[in-house]
């Protein structure tokens, strides 16, 4: 991911602890302090699920939320691939969001749902310095000291609701989902969005399949236990290609979506070497998890024989970038799910595309590779 990148040096730390041992001992940890009496700090009253990680098979740490289906790990090595991942959406679209933002708007609120390590969010509390910044997220892995004093992080299970007002952000931002929700939490979500979010404020989600596309055998093996994994805690990560829909459905208008397709290897220059990185990050967790059951030097196996197909097959991700608008009276929306039937060809061939900008057609930035590199088309508007 584009560590170089000179957004990043707002001089805030997003790690909350320097060892991996004191992110599991919650309790220890100071939370955001802005809210006091008398010159006095509040701390609040945390669920007992705040205070707990467990220790799985493949010696990863996870949060103990049984209502919550997400999979992946919440230790520091986790921590590591969230922040490279972070840098590198912010390169493939050329920033932090992609809709218009008036830093001079009086009252602006953002969010960032399930802020992971809060580096979009600190990044975001740089960059506007009058706004009121919140990220969530339900493993408090955020910075919890060192912070931009415009910036709150607090633990929350989305599933639970938001600890928000109606009509209270002007902007919603939701990344990388997919292996978070079930199809029924998304729908369940994305009215809790609506809700706190401000009439004519924006919603911009973020999401990818997590699988990769054109691959070779060993590849497609790595896209099967994926798969397999995810189904097993009730999640189906193909359920991202029907957000445009999901959100119109759950009351969104103007809603716009875009896709591209994220190279995978060197073939695809910085973004398909920072991408192959991610990718790494991932299978391991397939590979090594309840269902691959792999140990350390199987894995490293499989990855080299996967590295070799993606470079050869030109492997790609594809990942959606969806916005929507509040209406000014937003209509009640039914909980009837959706009849979409998706499907799955990892051997077909897309253009890498380019990202989407609030701005003109102009200055759309363009994620190249030596190969090729084409634009297809603006986003599709409901």
């Amino acid at each position: 991911m584009d560590s170089s990148h000179d957004d990043h040096s707002s001089g805030f730390s997003h790690h909350s602890s320097s060892s991996e041992s004191n992110q599991s001992k919650l309790a220890t940890l100071h939370f955001d302090n802005s809210t006091t009496h008398s010159g006095t700090s509040c701390m609040p009253t945390l669920p007992e699920w705040a205070y707990h990680s467990r220790r799985c098979n493949d010696g990863r740490t996870r949060h103990t939320v049984e209502s919550a289906p997400y999979m992946l790990p919440n230790d520091l090595t986790e921590s590591d691939r969230l922040d490279a991942q972070h840098y590198l959406v912010r390169f493939i679209f050329k920033g932090n969001y992609n809709v218009q933002i008036n830093p001079e708007s009086p009252d602006l609120r953002i969010l960032d749902v399930a802020t992971g390590t809060g580096v979009w969010a600190l990044e975001m509390a740089h960059e506007f310095p009058k706004a009121e910044i919140h990220g969530v997220d339900i493993s408090a892995i955020f910075p919890t000291e060192i912070k931009p004093p415009n910036c709150h992080f607090q633990l929350c299970n989305i599933l639970d609701g938001l600890p928000f007002p109606d009509n209270h952000f002007d902007f919603i931002y939701q990344r990388l989902l997919v292996y978070a929700l079930s199809p029924a939490q998304r729908r369940q979500v994305n009215a809790e969005l609506l809700r706190v979010l401000k009439p004519e404020g924006f919603l911009q989600l973020v999401e990818s399949d997590g699988i990769v596309y054109n691959p070779g055998p060993q590849m497609e093996r790595i896209n099967q236990l994926s798969l397999e994994t995810s189904l097993r805690h009730g999640v189906d990560p193909r359920e991202v290609q029907t957000m445009k829909s999901g959100l119109k459905h759950s009351g969104y208008i103007n809603v716009n979506s875009f896709n591209i397709a994220l190279p995978v290897g060197a073939w695809g220059g910085k973004a398909g070497q920072l991408s192959l990185q991610n990718m790494h990050g991932l299978a391991t967790i397939w590979l090594k998890g309840e269902v691959g059951k792999m140990n350390q030097d199987e894995c490293d196996a499989a990855l080299a024989v996967a590295d070799t197909e993606c470079e050869a097959n030109q492997s790609y991700y594809k990942v959606w970038l969806v916005v929507g608008t509040k209406p000014k009276e937003p209509k009640k929306i039914t909980n009837a799910s959706s009849t979409t039937t998706m499907t799955r060809n990892t051997s077909e061939k897309v253009p890498v595309l380019v990202s989407t900008s609030s701005s003109s057609s102009s200055d759309i930035p363009r994620v190249s590779s030596s190969h090729y590199a084409e634009k297809n088309g603006s986003m599709s508007a409901a």
